[in-house]
């Protein structure tokens, strides 16, 4: 089995040498890599706004490889057709050129939403700057006593990596279920223990919580300890020698021996009290340089809180026109959470027995769209008034302005010099766009000052009506939750790691 593996990579080495046309040269034992892994949260709150924040750490970071948990797609077949987020990422990275992505299962949908608002599938992702060799899924086991019904698979990637080697690298996503745990943990140890990977990376959300590390102990020791708590069958039946299976040693751990390093929940409530997200390593073949953690919300809040207002400015807005046009249902395409309410599209605080159906929402149902139109109507009216005065200023009080324009042709009463005659103290235009312009909207027939100060007057007054006339709609805009501003309610492990100096030399694209 082994030696078949072998000379696989051997061929796809040789063939991605041949498309790229560069030498083989022998790979120095010091090759580095830089790995990451992140839990995108889905589509929680702004995911339009968040994913620039998410693009900005992962550039700051450079990563080789990151793969990510949670990721939304509207198309099960990978096929890229439609939105997905992995996809979105990408296109602000375009260093990141090579990507794999596995559909896991179909979002449930809030009884009552309204259709078309989120992404319909979810799953595992990754991206990398160097080339994929191939892609494989495993399908771990849904215990049937297991409390967590949602299906668990592994993304295995192999990336030829310059200087390193075909990496083996498996993007994890495990139940929250301790014995689900324990069994999948050993379904992985067993694929990876069978395909004999030269190089080997674990990585990615194993819902490792305190107090119970048990599960990792196979991939750490070999074998399930019989102290481990986990189920009988995990352990007795299948204990393994050490030195016939691939060990792997915990990144952080390999670094940050003394410190939690807690990357669950980047939230202001629980705050940080666990570390699922970890970085396992082949101990043999790789060795670790440095690992940090990064994501917190500070930075998040202070770039980006003007567009997530406007975000939910016009999402509000978008649930008042949904409203008007008879559409029902719940408008948020996610969950608020325990301490949230949906209301007209977003989440507000407050608790989470806030919450309304379109179109009973009253800060955005019917009468408040067609209000909303009428004053929008209106404003535009007087705004275009205000700028149609101050270019009659412009173009007529400025001679200059008007023998430019004269030499190009104009010669419409915005432009020509003699614009204005007195009769009866009420200023007429010789001119028949004006004449025009002053039927339709008679208040063109008064000096230019005159109506840019009617111009302002009324805009500001429809400014002061429409603050107090919507208010709600303006609260609920203003009512963001903690939560909202922060980029993902976990935060990402970065791993630095090179070749052990005794690992294995392996010819590769430099």
């Amino acid at each position: 089995m082994s030696w078949c593996i072998t000379l696989r990579y051997l061929a796809l080495t040789i063939c991605v040498t041949v498309v790229v046309n560069k030498p083989l040269k022998p790979l120095t034992q010091y090759g580095e890599i830089t790995l990451a892994t992140y839990n995108i949260w889905n589509i929680m709150f702004n995911w339009d706004i968040r994913k620039y924040r998410i693009a900005e750490m992962i550039r700051d970071v450079n990563p080789d490889i990151i793969g990510f948990q949670e990721v939304r797609s509207d198309s099960w077949s990978g096929s890229w057709q439609g939105r997905n987020q992995l996809t979105e990422l990408q296109e602000l990275l375009p260093y990141h050129k090579w990507k794999a992505f596995v559909a896991v299962q179909h979002v449930k949908e809030y009884p009552g939403t309204v259709h078309g608002l989120g992404f319909s599938v979810e799953g595992l992702g990754l991206l990398s700057r160097h080339p994929i060799l191939n892609t494989t899924t495993q399908h771990l086991t849904v215990t049937a006593s297991s409390p967590d019904k949602n299906n668990r698979h592994v993304l295995h990637v192999n990336v030829l990596v310059p200087n390193i080697g075909a990496v083996h690298v498996a993007v994890v996503h495990l139940s929250y279920d301790r014995n689900q745990q324990c069994n999948n943990v050993l379904e992985i140890a067993q694929y990876l223990q069978d395909s004999h990977f030269p190089l080997s990376v674990i990585m990615g959300d194993f819902n490792i919580y305190q107090g119970f590390e048990q599960p990792l102990e196979r991939l750490m020791k070999g074998y399930f300890t019989s102290s481990s708590g986990c189920p009988k069958n995990t352990f007795l039946e299948h204990i393994q020698d050490p030195s016939k299976t691939t060990l792997y040693k915990d990144a952080w751990k390999e670094t940050h021996a003394h410190e939690d390093g807690f990357t669950f929940s980047n939230m202001p409530a629980p705050g940080m009290e666990s570390r699922p997200d970890r970085i396992l390593v082949s101990a043999n073949d790789l060795m670790v340089k440095d690992v940090n953690i990064l994501g917190d919300g500070q930075s998040y809040r202070e770039q980006f809180i003007d567009r997530i207002w406007w975000n939910r400015l016009h999402t509000v807005i978008n649930s008042a026109y949904l409203s008007s046009i008879g559409i029902a249902g719940r408008s948020c395409s996610h969950d608020c959470g325990p301490h949230g309410s949906c209301r007209c599209g977003v989440c507000v605080s407050g608790g989470n027995k806030q919450s309304c159906h379109l179109p009973q929402c009253f800060e955005c149902n019917n009468d408040v769209y067609r209000h909303m139109l009428l004053i929008i109507v209106v404003f535009a009216i007087f705004f275009i008034q205000f700028l149609y005065a101050v270019l009659q200023v412009l173009f007529i009080l400025n001679k200059k302005n008007q023998q430019m324009m004269q030499s190009m042709g104009c010669n419409c009463c915005l432009c020509y010099p003699g614009l204005y005659t007195t009769s009866g103290g009420m200023h007429r235009s010789r001119w028949r766009l004006c004449r025009l312009l002053a039927k339709l909207w008679p208040l063109c027939r008064f000096p230019a000052l005159f109506q840019i100060i009617l111009s302002t007057v009324v805009m500001i007054c429809l400014v002061i009506y429409a603050s107090r006339s919507f208010s709600d709609m303006i609260d609920s805009i203003n009512s963001i939750l903690p939560e909202e501003l922060y980029p993902s309610d976990h935060l990402m492990l970065t791993a630095k790691i090179v070749l052990q100096p005794d690992g294995p030399l392996i010819q590769v694209i430099s």
